[in-house]
């Protein structure tokens, strides 16, 4: 019977991981994640929230899979131990996030290597791809808005550059890209699958 703001939800939950902050009753940040992750629907968006919150530090993969483990009873906790295999603590942004499950998910790739730093054998940086496939030498990155920047738009020439000087391939995924997942599923498929063939014939 307890009105609800705009722009809320109203939800009933054991609280028995609060501190108080500056005054304010906050639940700890991976009792937080369990219950964000149990509240979305869409499993994908529950990856997204999981990647966000390990990128920023404040839970870890087996903090959040310790905690669902031992709540196995409550509402939704099937969910989230559905989306945590899917979860990566290397990821720095959502649509790397969506891609990779682009990549692993829809089109049944090979867990790639995610924010890897790639060098030469002598030392010398190549880049740091959104995701490595590195038994087809493929890289994979996600074009968004911060990449169309001028400065941007130059380290990204110089990056692809010192990528093909070492045979690798690259294969650039933009937000268009992202809304015709279909074709981008082919698009992946072929780029890996071409690539690991050449490979394994030279």
């Amino acid at each position: 019977g307890r009105r609800t703001p705009e722009g809320t939800t109203l939800s009933y939950e054991p609280l028995d991981e609060v501190v108080v902050l500056h005054g304010v009753r906050c639940l700890l940040p991976t009792r937080a994640m369990f219950d964000e992750i149990r509240r979305l629907e869409d499993w994908r968006d529950g990856v997204v929230a999981f990647d966000m919150g390990a990128a920023a530090g404040v839970t870890s993969l087996q903090r959040v899979t310790s905690l669902a483990a031992e709540r196995t009873s409550w509402r939704r906790s099937a969910h989230v131990r559905e989306v945590l295999p899917h979860g990566s603590e290397h990821v720095r942004s959502p649509p790397e996030t969506r891609l990779r499950l682009v990549w692993t998910v829809d089109a049944g790739l090979p867990d790639p290597h995610v924010n890897v730093g790639l060098r030469t054998h002598e030392g010398a940086f190549v880049c740091v791809p959104d995701l490595f496939d590195e038994e087809a030498g493929l890289v994979v990155e996600y074009d968004g808005e911060e990449h169309r920047r001028l400065l941007r738009r130059a380290s990204d020439a110089g990056r692809h550059e010192r990528a093909r000087d070492v045979s690798l391939e690259y294969c650039m995924v933009t937000a268009p890209d992202m809304r015709a997942p279909d074709l981008l599923v082919g698009r992946l498929q072929r780029a890996q699958i071409g690539r690991a063939s050449c490979r394994e014939r030279v």
